[in-house]
This record gives C-alpha cells, structure tokens and sequence, in this order.
C-alpha cells in the first residue's frame, strides 16, 4: 500500500507540473481539494449510515493543518519557482525526514543500515532528475526551494503523527482522511491572502473543460486515495518504514512522464532509477530497525 501511494503521488505530481504551466497554484490547489473532499464524503455516505467519532478522530483530522494544508500550499508555491529535478531532489528528503520525526517524536528506532542506505537512494533520485540546475537557482528559486522544504517538513510530522493516530483508533482511512481534507482546505482558505498571486478571476476563464477535469481526477487521485493507502499501510508498518518507500515518488514520477507524456529517459536518468530501487530494496531487507 506504501508503494501504490508513492507510485500514486508521483504520477499526479507530472500532471500537477503541467497545470501550472496553465494558471497560478491557488485556484488548482482549492479545485482540487474541494472535488476530492466532495467525492470522499459521497463515497463515506454510501458505505456508511452515520459514523462514530471520538477525540483521536478528531486529533486526526487536526493533522490536515500539516497535510494537505501546509504541505501543499508550501509545494505548489515552492514548484512554481524551480525546476523539475530540483523539486524531485527536496522531496525526496521526505522519507528521511519523516523517520527522524517518528525517532523523536515516536521513539522508533533508525539503524545505520537505513540512513546509510536512505543517503544512497537520495543519490539515486539526485542522479535520476537528470538536468542539475541548483546553480541556475537565483533568488527567486531560492524561495521555491525555502517553500519546499517546509512542504517536506510538514509531511514528515504528518507521517510520523499520523502513524500514532492509526494506531490509537480504528476509525476508517476514508473517514480520518475526509477530515483531515476539509481541515486542509479550511487551512489553505484562511492563507489565502498570503498568495503571491492570489486568484486571478480572469485567469481562471482561460481554462479548458479537459483542464478542469484533469484537477478533479489528479485531486482525487491525490488526496483521499494515495493518502489513505499510506494511512492503511501503517497499521502493519512503522512510520519509518513505511516512509522509506517514498523516496520511490519522483522515479514513477519520471516513468509516468516517460510514458504519458512521451518524456524521454537517459542511461543516466535509468541507473539513478536503478540506485534508488536497489536502495529501497536494501532498506526492507537488511535496514529495518529493531522495534522499540
């Protein structure tokens, strides 16, 4: 599930580049949230005829403060002023900042097997983006690069807390990431007047039917099912673990830009995709912390 939710994520973030080539980031962060949280709660009423909540429940909704909140206000910000490969690199840091967050705030343990073979997948996604362009990064990149790191920052408190939520309750995935999406997208509304761009009326009527449409599914995509495949998957696995299967995003990031957008892909893109797959490989195998 770890992995569907990384493959998920990497996909929707090709297609999140290409809709920002078409308009500012804020009316396509709240499309987006807006149509996957109305999809969740119609999918929550069909399985359901009413649901029990208790005050776990509702500490994880909180967390939607951090994802999708912050997480992506920061990104969509931060992806509109770098490039491709810069922006693959910083999130990459996801899966080893969300292990030292579940360490210090969940006492997991972190062998020296997993960082070392963490350092070398990070390599790999480095070598993987392909073009290196952090010394094109000017001022105005350097803020890009600020934003991204506070985006990667906030999904790795959500990881590590949420990991401590689904181990408290059993509410279900769809209910927990419901909240935590109306949470984000209350969040994200009260920021609003800290957009740069804001939301421009006229910019909005430029977009075609097909644009509108690829919002809805990538939000959808994005939000209520990678993460609560993520969400599912760490009630049998660490928060450490679980994470370290992120590092795998920007590489089916590259491999649905390959064969959606008919990208195309150098040895060297394909060795750096190699190095990160036998990294995580090696973390499941002989990186895996005793449990404390």
């Amino acid at each position: 599930m770890a992995i569907s939710a990384a493959g998920l994520w990497g996909m929707t973030e090709v297609f999140s580049k290409y809709l920002l080539t078409q308009s500012s980031p804020m009316p396509i962060i709240l499309f987006q949230l807006s149509c996957s949280f109305l999809a969740t709660c119609v999918a929550i009423t069909i399985k359901y005829q009413y649901v029990e909540l208790d005050r776990n429940a509702l500490l994880g909704w909180l967390l939607g403060v951090l994802h999708p909140g912050l997480s992506n206000f920061l990104g969509f910000a931060g992806l509109s002023h770098i490039g491709a490969s810069v922006s693959s690199t910083i999130w990459s840091l996801e899966a080893v900042t969300t292990m030292f967050a579940a360490w210090a705030l969940l006492d997991e343990g972190i062998s020296i097997r997993q960082l070392a073979f963490s350092v070398v997948s990070l390599a790999g996604v480095l070598i993987a983006s392909g073009s290196f362009e952090w010394g094109e990064v000017d001022a105005n990149g350097l803020y890009g690069v600020i934003a991204l790191l506070l985006a990667v920052l906030s999904c790795g408190l959500f990881g590590a807390l949420s990991r401590q939520v689904v181990e408290a309750h059993d509410t279900d995935w769809l209910v927990l990431v419901a909240g935590q999406q109306a949470t984000g997208l209350l969040w994200i509304c009260l920021m609003l007047p800290l957009s740069h761009n804001g939301i421009d009326i006229h910019e909005l009527g430029n977009l075609t039917a097909g644009m509108w449409l690829l919002c809805l599914v990538t939000g959808f995509v994005k939000f209520p099912v990678a993460t609560g495949l993520f969400l599912a998957s760490m009630r049998s696995l660490s928060a450490g673990h679980a994470s370290s299967f992120l590092v795998l995003t920007p590489i089916f990031g590259i491999a649905a830009a390959m064969i959606l957008l008919g990208e195309t892909v150098s040895i060297f893109q394909c060795v750096g995709m190699a190095i990160v797959l036998a990294s995580v490989w090696a973390v499941q195998h002989f990186g895996e912390p005793p449990q404390n």
